[in-house]
């Protein structure tokens, strides 16, 4: 959601403490077998698929004024956690 529903300028300043806190988080309540390296993995994947959700508006009739800004945001997100390098590795 961050990558999605935020500016950049807050983002980029917030975002990996913010994400470190959840990690640590789910550590804290019970979570197993996930590493920090994982946690992040994840939310550059999910960083990704926020293409996806804006996609998916454009398809579904809704105004540009609607979806405008989740899709620069999403690709300013793509852009700054190298979301390209998670579909260079896919095997």
């Amino acid at each position: 959601m961050l990558g999605y529903c935020w500016p950049p300028e807050p983002r980029r300043v917030l975002e990996k403490e913010l994400i470190k806190r959840y990690h640590y988080n789910l550590i804290n309540c019970g979570v197993e077998n996930y590493s920090w390296d994982e946690c992040w993995y994840d939310y550059r994947f999910s960083a990704f698929l926020n293409l996806y959700k804006v996609v998916s508006k454009w398809g579904n009739e809704y105004l540009p004024s609607d979806w405008w800004g989740t899709l620069e945001n999403s690709f300013f997100t793509f852009e700054d956690l190298n979301c390209i390098e998670l579909l260079e590795n896919i095997e």
